[in-house]
């Protein structure tokens, strides 16, 4: 990951420790205090943003805490299989949900979801912003946005774009991208974000939309093309990408990462856990 990237998850991983701290369920207190037990922090794909944060972040926690953190990779559904692991779990703190916006996606998505993403769970913090990067295979020699444009227009059938999953943030970006460039394109899911990098650096298909921090080993290899990154500004990373807003306004996007755990609960301060 780049350097400021790390920085800001130390930054975050601070805010996360502190708290922790303060968000103990009042009932189940004990004088030992939070945790009394390893803490499993549910998330996506091994090698995903996600799993990779969860993992900095993990490490940091099981230091503070003094308490083993156990990143659990729970794949498929568009990140339901893994909220419904924790919205069932028993609510005590000490099984969490470390997700990014697919939590979201996945209830706008779906009206028959096996737990109810509002009531059913309690906001801890937000971690922080990943940019994400639109990548080309460089078997279809495209350099610029409007250059893949331009190749899946001329196209007699609709290209290929890869995502972590049906539901995901990647395929929502995927869709989002079709619709402000007008291309047909058809979506393929896969099991996790990284395989959906490949599939691209295979040049089985076209294009992705992908969390830099998934892509960046392939992008300075050279086996795919980055096009350009969604984010509020330039990558510090890889400063000649444009911004996607530098082409469709008000196209500006990162992913934002948050972490959850099950209602009920109570502060110390007694007062009920707030809604996200």
């Amino acid at each position: 990951m780049a350097g400021c990237y790390m920085l800001a998850l130390v930054i975050r991983t601070v805010g996360l420790v502190y708290f922790s701290a303060c968000a103990v369920p009042g009932a189940a207190q004990d004088a030992h205090g939070y945790p009394r037990k390893p803490v499993r922090l549910v998330t996506a794909s091994a090698g995903s943003q996600t799993d990779a944060m969860a993992r900095i972040i993990g490490a940091k926690l099981a230091q503070a805490w003094a308490q083993p953190v156990v990143v659990e990779n729970r794949v498929g559904a568009g990140g339901v299989i893994g909220a419904t692991i924790v919205a069932k779990a028993t609510s005590d703190g000490h099984t969490l949900l470390f997700q990014s916006p697919q939590f979201a996606v996945g209830a706008a998505l779906s009206d028959k979801l096996p737990y109810d993403p509002i009531k059913d769970f309690a906001g801890i913090a937000f971690i922080g912003n990943s940019t994400l990067v639109i990548l080309a295979a460089n078997a279809i020699g495209v350099k610029s946005v409007k250059e893949l444009m331009a190749y899946a227009k001329a196209q007699a059938k609709p290209i290929l774009f890869s995502s972590a999953g049906a539901g995901t943030s990647t395929h929502m970006n995927g869709e989002r991208f079709k619709l402000a460039s007008g291309i047909s394109a058809t979506h393929v899911g896969f099991k996790g974000a990284a395989d959906a990098v490949v599939e691209v650096a295979a040049g089985r298909v076209h294009f992705t939309v992908s969390a830099l921090s998934v892509s960046l080993p392939m992008i300075r290899s050279g086996q795919v093309t980055p096009l350009a990154v969604i984010a509020g500004q330039r990558s510090p990373t890889l400063p000649e990408l444009p911004l996607m807003r530098e082409v469709f306004p008000d196209y500006g996007r990162e992913a934002r990462l948050c972490c959850w755990r099950r209602r009920p609960w109570r502060s110390r301060c007694g007062k009920k856990s707030p809604r996200m």
